[in-house]
């Protein structure tokens, strides 16, 4: 198995830690997706939320951040990656979001993607 192959596996165990803890269904592959959309990645479909890097202030600021709307659907999730959501007023153009720093192994699983490293899971 290959670095790529171990980031992808290593991402998406993240996102089914995530995926468990609003009672879905863990996958077993990434859903296909869009390079650098926000919300038609692979991570963006699986999670439900808003992927992208936020400009504004606040401890998600230079970072990849995960964005959703709802609260509490927000601060499950940081439960699973020990954070508290940050609230954003304007992320990506979409107003009111609740923002987590993406782990490192999601981050960089969507940054290679983003560059094309993982042709099978674009659409």
């Amino acid at each position: 198995m290959n670095q790529l192959e171990k980031l992808k596996l290593t991402a998406l165990h993240e996102v089914n830690a995530v995926r468990l803890s609003y009672d879905s269904a863990i996958l077993a592959e990434f859903p296909k997706g869009r390079k650098r959309s926000n919300d038609a990645c692979p991570v963006a479909r699986a999670l439900g939320c808003f992927v992208g890097r936020w400009a504004g202030t606040g401890p998600t600021s230079g970072h990849l951040a995960l964005g959703y709307f709802d609260h509490d659907e927000a601060q499950k999730v940081g439960k699973v990656i020990g954070q508290e959501p940050y609230r954003a007023a304007d992320y990506c153009g979409i107003a009111v979001q609740h923002l987590l720093t993406a782990p490192t192994p999601i981050r960089q699983f969507v940054e290679a993607f983003d560059l094309g490293q993982y042709p099978e899971l674009v659409e």
